[in-house]
């Protein structure tokens, strides 16, 4: 593996939040600063949240939902969408900050060759820097088996480690000793207001022995040293050390989202009493050896590789890279792809929870839009890279929070008087379902989407695509995907003069001006919300074909999709996001809702000839090419499904400009994503359209270089994953693929699209391999487990 394509270092300690580097084992998350006097870690656990569970009822919706139709009915929008506003409930609650490690150490001299460093490859941070003659080193890294924060330092040369660790909180908390620990505990607030809300008391705490209160824990113990330690008042002091580490744990008293987190307020104590016993005996070699296993075994699975990326790039600090950003350093597109499937792999584990809107990271008790779960773009987007970028244990969480959603929903959709389930746009650890509008002060552009089930049940139906989990797919997915479809059912309102249409609707966070000049949002069928029921419908005629089931049901569906109006093109030859060419607020907006179908979507037949395709096109490039760094994320995907790789590889220079300011979206010093602010969305957004730009996989077909850019000269992509089990490791040069691997890792046939027997070189493969050529490429089938590679001939058609 080449270092400039898995290494980010710096030659200064990072000066905010926003330079420091990740660390993460799914649960618990760190942001290393690598100060050389004043070290600080910012810790975070996945679990702790304000708030507790609460379904929040809206005994009027159905009332108040019958008046929003009429009012759409006759035309009189204002009216829509200030009804609209009615429907909603209270905010999400908010990821919280757990604490902060301060390291005071005392040194004197002049400090020498600083460099810190994270290591995708292992997972690890290094901070390391000379004062005489003496080489200091940190190293910092969160083991998933062994549930812990590793930290250790030394000395080499002939002075000595004289520093001090305290634990700080902005929670309420209090620090004490046991024996040779030390120990950070206390508890979360009740309910945190939004930073977006103007709020005397933002805050609240209930007592610690109330039912709705969440307790949390941190203990820290010395497991080796040859130097002396004593206690001080907020955590330990170290002396006359040449070598030393560290075992660090967290856990919360959370114990499920339907369960009250005060009714076990010593469940943080025995986890990480627990924890630190595991490890007490083990040897930082053997722990690291353990955590590099683990997270090799997931992040090996695929590597990307710019063989034309000069070596010299790899001496360059990171910031500089981004700085000073040389259009042939493509290892630098490398690194970015990669970290995002190192966030992944440090921010949703199968025993965690899903990466929220900042991963795992955060810095504040009242973070940018309260750190949640944003279902109508950021969410689905966090997880777009999992199943194409071999990284499917990473989906559990994810997968798993659907499935938790659609129970609590069932409630929501209840209260609109309809069956099924349904989940708006915002959602918590407490699995939050209704609109979250602030009680009425939102605007219903975002407040009223009741379409996140669709969207979510694509994630559901992916996984099974990708895996052929024909049991996963009749026990989990199938269920859950008959339940969101009954919600769509009963939300299309039969219209005896045309389409049945789906009231009321909104493009998310995006809105048109009224025939009075006003803003509103609230229509009927909006283009996104027309597509995610389409595409749910033909998913679940697809999946009862696959299991034999529910004959009538299938035709109800197909009469659904049709029963739906079709999408339209505007004055301007753009796809219309809304049923009518309504005049837009933002041309440029952030969002592409109305374009999902193209991407990450994949049911309609977007072919060059067609005009839908022609549509995509226009809205695409009426856009703009500017946005926050998710949405440059989007377009890249997007102008990938639209085989332009020039222009996506454009907006991945876009992605790559450093921010400093406000101004534009892209990444910050330490390649996190920025809206600004931080988000990670755009992290995970990337990588997965890059492998899109690399290998496409739909209705069996396997597209090979779909979307190249002319720049991308001689490189590798091994281990995507594509649609119907297959593996692929790919080989290109000068603009075509020069070496094909595809593995069966489920059994099955394949379309290779476009390459014919008389341009190929079959080098290995199972002799039980059926291979014919078809109209639209080379078919395939391999037996379960087999492989076949195949060399392309060195003449160009």
């Amino acid at each position: 593996m080449r270092e400039g394509e898995h290494r980010l270092f710096y030659h200064q300690p990072a000066r905010h939040w926003n330079e420091a580097l990740p660390l993460g084992n799914g649960s618990m998350g760190a942001m290393v600063f690598g100060g050389v006097h004043a070290e600080h870690l910012l810790l975070n656990e996945d679990t702790l949240w304000s708030g507790y569970p609460q379904t929040y009822r809206l005994p009027q919706a159905k009332e108040d939902l019958a008046k929003v139709r009429q009012a759409i009915v006759d035309r009189n929008d204002d009216l829509a969408h200030e009804l609209a506003r009615k429907i909603s409930g209270p905010y999400s609650q908010s990821y919280l900050s757990f604490a902060k490690l301060i390291g005071h150490f005392e040194h004197e001299g002049v400090v020498m060759h600083y460099e810190r460093s994270l290591d995708l490859r292992t997972a690890t941070t290094k901070t390391t820097y000379q004062i005489g003659t003496t080489r200091f080193t940190r190293t910092y890294f969160i083991s998933h088996p062994d549930h812990v924060l590793v930290m250790h330092f030394e000395a080499d040369g002939d002075q000595r480690l004289n520093f001090s660790l305290q634990f700080e909180s902005e929670l309420c908390h209090h620090v004490v000793h046991e024996k040779d620990d030390v120990v950070l505990q206390g508890i979360a607030p009740i309910a945190v207001t939004p930073s977006y809300q103007h709020s005397h008391h933002p805050i609240e705490y209930a007592s610690e022995d109330d039912p709705r209160t969440m307790h949390w824990m941190a203990r820290m113990t010395v497991l080796q040293t040859d130097g002396v330690y004593d206690r001080i008042p907020k955590g330990i002091r170290v002396a006359k050390c040449q070598s030393i580490t560290f075992a660090l744990t967290m856990a919360t008293s959370f114990q499920g989202y339907q369960v009250m987190p005060g009714q076990d307020r010593t469940g943080p104590e025995k986890k990480t009493k627990q924890t630190l016993a595991n490890v007490r005996h083990q040897t930082l070699a053997n722990l690291k050896e353990r955590h590099i296993l683990d997270y090799q075994s997931l992040y090996h699975r695929t590597v990307l590789t710019f063989e034309d990326d000069h070596p010299s790039f790899t001496y360059v600090a990171t910031d500089q890279r981004l700085r000073h950003r040389d259009p042939f350093d493509l290892g630098l597109i490398a690194l970015l792809f990669h970290y995002g499937r190192y966030l992944l792999i440090a921010s949703s584990r199968e025993d965690s929870q899903p990466a929220n809107l900042q991963g795992i990271w955060n810095d504040q008790m009242r973070p940018p839009w309260c750190s949640n779960y944003t279902l109508n773009i950021n969410a689905p987007m966090n997880y777009w890279l999992a199943e194409s970028c071999h990284l499917t244990e990473c989906h559990q969480p994810f997968l798993r929070m659907i499935e938790e959603l659609a129970i609590e929903g069932k409630k929501t959709a209840q209260d609109y008087g309809v069956r099924g389930f349904v989940v708006h746009h915002n959602t918590d650890l407490w699995r939050m379902t209704h609109p979250a509008g602030g009680l009425g002060e939102g605007d219903p552009s975002w407040s009223m989407w009741p379409m996140a089930g669709p969207w979510l049940c694509a994630h559901l139906y992916e996984h099974y695509l990708y895996t052929g989990d024909v049991d996963y797919l009749q026990n989990v997915a199938y269920p859950i995907m008959k339940e969101a479809a009954d919600f769509c059912l009963d939300w299309m309102q039969a219209d005896p003069t045309s389409h049945h249409r789906l009231m009321p609707s909104t493009s998310p966070e995006h809105r048109f001006f009224s025939k009075s000049g006003q803003l509103v949002a609230v229509s009927a069928s909006s283009t996104m919300d027309v597509m995610l029921c389409q595409e749910l419908f033909a998913h679940c005629v697809e999946a009862a074909k696959i299991l034999s089931c529910d004959t009538l049901l299938q035709d109800h569906w197909q009469e659904a999709i049709q029963n739906l109006r079709p999408l339209l093109i505007g004055q301007e030859g753009q796809l219309l996001e809304w049923s009518e060419d309504f005049p837009e607020e933002d041309q440029h907006h952030r969002h592409l809702s109305h374009l999902y179908a193209l991407y990450p979507g994949s049911r309609e037949k977007w072919v060059e000839d067609s005009a839908l395709y022609e549509a995509a096109k226009q809205s695409l490039w009426r856009r703009g090419d500017e946005g926050t760094g998710w949405s440059l994320a989007w377009k890249v995907a997007l102008y990938a499904r639209l085989a332009d790789g020039d222009k996506a590889a454009l907006l991945i220079e876009k992605m790559l400009r450093l921010v400093e300011t406000k101004q534009h979206g892209g990444v910050y010093a330490n390649l996190l994503c920025a809206h600004p602010p931080f988000q990670i969305d755009g992290n995970f957004g990337i990588t997965a359209a890059i492998a899109e730009m690399l290998v496409q996989s739909h209705g069996g077909v396997i597209t090979l270089l779909p979307a190249l850019p002319y720049t991308w000269g001689k490189g590798s992509i091994q281990g995507i994953r594509c649609r119907g089990g297959f593996v692929i490791d790919l080989a290109f040069d000068n603009q075509r693929w020069t070496e094909l691997t595809l593995y069966g890792e489920c059994g099955g046939t394949c379309i290779l699209a476009g390459i014919t027997l008389s341009k190929i070189h079959m080098a290995t493969g199972d002799p039980a391999m059926q291979v014919q050529e078809g109209e639209d490429g080379l078919i395939i089938t391999l037996r379960q487990g087999s492989l076949v590679k195949i060399i392309q001939s060195l003449v160009k058609e």
